[in-house]
């Protein structure tokens, strides 16, 4: 028995890729391997998702970002599972901890200047803290 939800009807849903549009964007990424996904979205009009699924799955093209990073050392492993051990059992006798420490991907430095005091956005650093780092 068939769906009767698309009798009578052609495909639906949007409209398909043309094989002109396939061709744009081929030839776009071949002058330019580097070129963005939003930068050809927006120079060749066509919608952002539409460009990156004619390059996975029409062109079997990924994109990827160049990310240096340091090598792994042989004692990595060990050094990280130690640290592990380490955190948990701090927070085992210090059930605050984990709302005094911070997990990011991201770093963020101060620059403390010698003589002066240093500027702290309010971000939750106690005082006492503070003139530690300020080597005052």
């Amino acid at each position: 028995m068939k769906c009767i939800c698309h009798q009578g009807k052609g495909r639906a849903g949007r409209s398909s890729v043309t094989e002109e549009t396939v061709d744009r964007v081929r030839e776009t990424f071949t002058r330019k391997p580097r070129k963005s996904v939003r930068r050809t979205s927006r120079e060749s009009k066509i919608p952002e998702p539409t460009v990156r699924k004619i390059l996975r799955k029409r062109l079997q093209l990924y994109s990827y970002k160049l990310q240096l990073v340091q090598n792994l050392q042989p004692d990595d492993p060990s050094k990280r599972l130690a640290f592990c051990d380490d955190l948990l059992n701090r927070m085992e006798t210090d059930q605050d901890l984990s709302k005094r420490v911070i997990f990011s991907d991201e770093a963020t430095f101060f620059l403390i200047r010698k003589g002066q005091p240093a500027q702290y956005p309010d971000m939750g650093i106690p005082e006492s803290s503070r003139s530690d780092r300020d080597g005052m």
